[in-house]
């Protein structure tokens, strides 16, 4: 009985526990929902607080390249802000700083006037008056109240103008730079409105979140270029003599030196025609055909020559008959010569200009007996480029067999001749002779010897069709290619030896048969291949002489007495067709400006030039020592980019020929010496500095080691010894005397170089016990650069390393800069190199402070 009144009296009370422990759950949910939605809203004012500092730095290092531009440096920040995903049209920017009134925002008063309502003063720039607020910012773009749109942005360069008053001044039609804003700090400050989900229902409906950036422009740089200037950095020419530097240093240049320095207008260039040009008589004659006239003109002042079958021939007194062609006068050459478009390690046909006028100290004088169409005294011919050479096991240049020959892998050149009733010819056989020499030099490796087992090698094919089925556009005579024999030049004898190699010093005659007859009624085709690198033709000549005899002394070129001298003989009537008698053609040197009209002879191959070009500039008119020339260009671009009034700068050029270094320039020396170190239109800082670079010749091997001792030296640090023997750091003006700032300034080398180092001793404190290790070859040439680099990072001192062309081993400089605490860059073609050191530039100059 009490279990059942017990029972009734708790019955209530189980159930009530029941709906206690419902409240309960319901309001864990609330809690957990809450959490949830805070959780949420906290994690999204993270990501965007992150994303907004990322932005932030990203304009202020932007923006700060573009100083002392001080709007443009606005711009720029502003353009990164849009590239990282911020909308301008819901965003307010603000600005404080030297900028333009373009009377669109804000009038010369500082209040805002709204769109289209300014002054109307396009020229004039503004800056915050002297005592300014420091919240006083010009509303630069505003979309509404600050209130209503997500994003606020502040960006300031007048907190860090030296002088408000100097920094942004008014002026006429045209704003010279310096008015412009002379800060060297920018800082962007930005405000993002991040949507709240919980605290939005709490009427919290978003959340400010803010970043602040400060980016600087270095303001001093004492900055060493280091050039390896060994005989590799002439491996890739593309003419030699086509361009002659012709200036000589004069100080009472403006600015001094300049004439000397400015390339391409301290040379001149020889095109084929001399200085006739294209109007050549003897060029006209050799394009002149029964079925075109090159002159255009029948008769008058115009009319240089009318075709005469007769004059498609010479006759000699034994009624021999000669076709003599010239080498540059080619109907085809496919291969581009433009180093951007070549292939690495492709070979090319290109042109050559008075072999024996551009000898240097690291180039052998062979003389070229023969003649061409010019009146400048240069004989031209082609030759098969680049070198063979093998320097620090990385080989430049190709030798091309038979094989790549007649499966026309080979660089070719094409030339079409036919015979002429009324010129003398019968039916029986002709024969071709070549004038040509092979090697000249130019095939040797870290050694001196040859690398290439066949530096004589070159290939022909003579294929023919009836004149009333032309040659097909894009014609090759798959395998029909022959060897060109009894071409050795070694068996002549050599002239001199030199750096430890020989020479050959004749051109030679090679007499090839074909086994043709003289046929009328055909149009022949011969194809000369490329073979070992080096190898020259200067002349072909078809004659039906059947002496086997070729003169290569300094008599007649042929026997028996009698025979037509083909060595000075001009070339034939009608011996050129197709590229040679086409204005378009770079060898000629023409400014193009109608190539649709102009180009027309190509129209039976191809078209070189598509857009109007002046030939006058073509990679084969370029200085013949490349990668040097394009290197020392970009060297002189990236020094005229520097600020005399903040900046000095100063050069190593090294090899085992000799190092030479260049002072810094100019600012420490205009306190301690009394130079002259100005800025404005015509500078002057740098004349010195800049003459030197482009004095730099290409010779030797490639110490790399010693050329950055003398680097750190021109930096201020001197090696255990010192490399110069007596350095000091006085900026007295001697030869060894440093003018570093120390550490009032930011040090940085740049090591320029297309190969790996040799010939270097464990010498000036680099020893094998400290020098870090190599895995490749583990020597002192190739470990003293990494402790010298670690010598300049222990300095201050920043290395950064370019690469040029295909051969540099990119690890091992990628080693050389990770030391030097740098970045290591490479340049194939050295078309970027611009663009390389404006990279450098920039990693130099700019750096976020804050």
């Amino acid at each position: 009985m009490w279990k059942r009144i017990i029972s009734r009296l708790t019955r209530p009370l189980r159930g009530a526990e029941r709906g206690q422990s419902l409240i309960i759950l319901a309001f864990s949910f609330i809690g957990l929902i809450a959490l949830m939605g805070l959780g949420l809203d906290l994690g999204r004012v993270y990501v965007e607080k992150t994303a907004l500092k990322r932005s932030i730095d990203a304009a202020a290092l932007s923006g700060v390249t573009e100083l002392g531009n001080e709007e443009e440096a606005m711009q720029r920040a502003i353009q990164y802000l849009s590239l990282n995903g911020y909308d301008l049209t819901d965003s307010n920017i603000y600005v404080r700083g030297c900028i333009q009134d373009v009377g669109n925002w804000y009038g010369s008063d500082l209040t805002w006037k709204g769109r289209n309502a300014g002054d109307g003063n396009t020229r004039k720039l503004v800056n915050p008056p002297t005592g300014a607020p420091p919240g006083w910012f010009y509303p630069y773009q505003i979309v509404g109240n600050d209130e209503d749109v997500t994003n606020v942005f502040w960006i300031n360069t007048y907190a860090y103008q030296s002088d408000h008053n100097a920094a942004c001044q008014n002026a006429g039609p045209s704003l010279p730079a310096n008015v412009l804003g002379e800060a060297n700090k920018i800082v962007v400050t930005g405000t993002v409105k991040v949507p709240m989900s919980f605290f939005g229902l709490l009427g919290r409906p978003s959340f400010p979140v803010t970043e602040r950036a400060v980016a600087q422009n270095q303001d001093n740089l004492d900055i060493v270029v280091v050039l390896d200037r060994s005989g590799s950095m002439e491996f890739d020419p593309v003419c030699y003599g086509c361009y002659e530097r012709t200036a000589s240093p004069n100080a009472s240049d403006t600015p001094p030196y300049s004439g000397y320095y400015t390339y391409p207008s301290n040379g001149v260039i020889y095109p084929v025609g001399g200085s006739s040009g294209f109007t050549n008589t003897t060029r006209i004659k050799a394009c002149t055909t029964d079925t075109y006239d090159a002159d255009g003109a029948a008769s008058g002042p115009d009319n240089v020559y009318n075709f005469d079958p007769a004059d498609t021939a010479y006759t000699d007194s034994n009624n021999f008959h000669y076709i003599v062609m010239e080498a540059e006068l080619y109907s085809l050459n496919p291969a581009p010569v433009s180093s951007a478009l070549q292939e690495q390690g492709k070979g090319y046909w290109a042109l050559q200009r008075g072999e024996g006028n551009y000898s240097s100290n690291s180039e052998p004088w062979i003389p070229s007996l023969g003649t061409s169409i010019d009146d400048d005294g240069r004989p031209a011919h082609m030759a098969h480029h680049p070198s063979l050479v093998s320097q620090a096991g990385t080989t430049y240049g190709r030798h091309y067999t038979l094989a790549d020959a007649q499966s026309g892998n080979a660089p070719y050149m094409e030339y079409d001749f036919r015979f002429y009733p009324g010129a003398g010819w019968t039916t029986g056989s002709f024969y071709i002779w070549v004038r040509v020499h092979a090697g000249r030099g130019m095939d040797y490796d870290d050694n001196g010897y040859w690398p290439d087992p066949n530096p004589s090698n070159a290939y022909w094919a003579l294929v023919s069709r009836p004149q009333s089925n032309p040659f097909p556009l894009n014609y090759f005579p798959v395998g029909a290619a022959q060897n060109l024999t009894d071409v050795s030049n070694r068996s002549l004898g050599y002239a001199r030896a030199w750096n430890g190699r020989w020479y050959p010093n004749y051109w030679r005659w090679i007499r090839i048969d074909p086994g043709m007859a003289v046929d009328f009624a055909q149009n022949y085709r011969f194809y000369f291949f490329a073979g070992s690198a080096g190898y020259s033709i200067d002349r072909i000549v078809v004659t039906d002489n059947p002496s086997s005899s070729g003169n290569n002394g300094s008599g007649s070129a042929l026997d028996p007495p009698g025979a037509l001298d083909i060595r000075t003989a001009q070339p034939t009537v009608a011996s050129a067709s197709r590229a040679a008698c086409d204005i378009c053609n770079a060898i000629y040197g023409e400014n193009i400006t109608d190539p649709q009209r102009q180009c027309t002879l190509y129209s039976t191959g191809f078209e070189l030039i598509q857009e109007p070009t002046d030939n006058r500039l073509d990679p084969i008119f370029d200085e013949w020592e490349m990668p040097l020339r394009r290197t020392k260009e970009a060297i002189k671009f990236f020094i005229t980019r520097l600020e005399p009034k903040r900046d000095q700068v100063g050069f190593v050029y090294y090899s085992t020929s000799g190092i030479a270094k260049t002072e810094l320039a100019c600012k420490r020396a205009s306190q301690t010496q009394g130079v002259e170190c100005t800025t404005g239109p015509n500078p002057i800082s740098y004349t010195t500095v800049l003459r030197n670079v482009e004095a730099t010749t290409a010779s030797g091997g490639t110490p790399t080691a010693y050329g950055m001792v003398a680097g750190l030296e021109v930096l201020g640090i001197a090696t255990n010894p010192p490399y110069s023997g007596n350095f000091d750091t006085a900026c007295d003006g001697s030869a060894n005397s440093s003018c570093s700032r120390g550490g009032g300034a930011q040090r940085v080398m740049i090591l320029l170089t297309d190969g790996m180092p040799n010939t270097t001793s464990y010498r000036y404190g680099c020893t094998s016990g400290n020098a870090p290790t190599w895995s490749g070859t583990n020597d002192a040439s190739h470990r003293c650069p990494f402790y010298f680099a670690q010598l300049a990072a222990k300095n201050g001192i920043t290395v950064y390393t370019i690469g040029l062309g295909f051969g540099v081993n990119r690890d091992y400089l990628r080693e050389i800069a990770r030391y030097g605490n740098g970045e290591a860059y490479f340049s194939a073609s050295g078309g970027d190199l611009n663009l390389i050191f404006n990279e450098i530039l920039n990693n130099i100059y700019v750096r976020l402070i804050e």
